[in-house]
């Protein structure tokens, strides 16, 4: 976690600007985002379910959230994954399961 000190948002000096916004938005620097395509019928649905201890969601413009793991629907079979940061490299082997886990990078 330590390389993430040194980094810097690019909306670090706007945080005042976005408080004052009547949305209420705000920024959350360097999530772990993931981009997960697949057929939400199949077996890999299943396993990616039981990573996030939740189903995708599959209803059009909606987003689920499980835990520390958040699921935005994207498309009929893509969906994009967001976790804390620095979570990039073991999100994404346990979204691929076993075999990943095993002989991944």
């Amino acid at each position: 976690m330590a390389e993430f000190a040194s980094r810097r948002s690019p909306l670090a000096s706007r945080s005042a600007e976005l408080a004052r916004l009547p949305i209420g938005a705000r920024e959350v620097p360097f999530l772990t985002q993931l981009n997960v395509r697949l057929d939400p019928a199949s077996p890999a649905a299943i396993a990616v379910a039981a990573v996030l201890d939740g189903s995708l969601p599959t209803v059009p413009c909606t987003a689920s959230r499980f835990g520390e793991f958040e699921a935005l629907w994207l498309g009929p079979d893509e969906w994009l994954v967001l976790a804390p940061p620095g979570r990039e490299k073991s999100v994404a082997a346990a979204l691929r399961g076993p075999s990943a886990r095993a002989t991944g990078p």
